[in-house]
């Protein structure tokens, strides 16, 4: 077991925070309390998504962060500070299994760390907001992508997401850009589905 502090992953992102931030701008009333809250609770997420698909984790005690190996046992893996905290291989593999933190392929998240943290203006952090829950897992061996990335972000399985996000609320006075960005997400989602439903069915007959 683990020495005390437990490793933990930022959490995914409430649907109903997301709702009425949408439907504030939809109003051209954008909360700033609220506008941070989201943000910076998908901050937190898409670090957490970095450093489990690189293999990485931030010692919950002294916050360094390094490179841990994939193993599945009870090898122990120690802090490099010498801080004292300590994890086995499997309370790790446990710590971040069937919690969507897998993001690869999937430049957003990075983007997303990268600019949030210095912008400052309310609209500029919507429409990094918005890009990020309407980007994709991009396909290694399709010409479409895959997945909807905000299945990682956003509370509830793929299909729960989807259907979230094409429910939220836009209007006269929305952001600039999100119309576009909305637009563009569902031509993607129609195109993945005809790619899917193209593919020939590989199973024996």
């Amino acid at each position: 077991m683990s020495n005390e502090p437990r490793l933990h992953w930022a959490p995914k992102v409430r649907q109903d925070k997301i709702r009425r931030l949408y439907e504030q701008d939809a109003r051209g009333l954008l909360d700033d309390a609220l506008l941070d809250d989201v943000g910076t609770a998908l901050y937190s997420r898409c670090r957490s998504i970095l450093l489990v698909s690189s293999q990485r984790l931030e010692c919950p005690q002294c916050g360094h962060a390094f490179s841990i190996a994939p193993h599945t046992d009870d090898t122990i893996v120690a802090c490099p500070t010498n801080c004292g905290w300590t994890i086995t291989g499997k309370h790790y593999h446990q710590s971040w299994q069937h919690r969507d933190l897998i993001g690869t392929n999937t430049p957003a998240f990075q983007i997303f760390v990268d600019r949030y943290p210095y912008v400052t203006a309310l609209r500029e952090k919507m429409i990094l907001i918005d890009q990020l829950l309407h980007a994709f897992h991009q396909s290694i061996r399709y010409p479409v992508p895959h997945r909807s990335a905000a299945s990682n972000l956003i509370e509830g399985n793929h299909v729960q997401v989807v259907a979230f996000l094409d429910q939220l609320t836009y209007g006269t006075a929305s952001t600039p850009d999100v119309h576009d960005t909305h637009a563009a997400w569902q031509e993607t989602m129609q195109q993945m589905q005809r790619f899917r439903h193209s593919k020939p069915n590989k199973r024996r007959k």
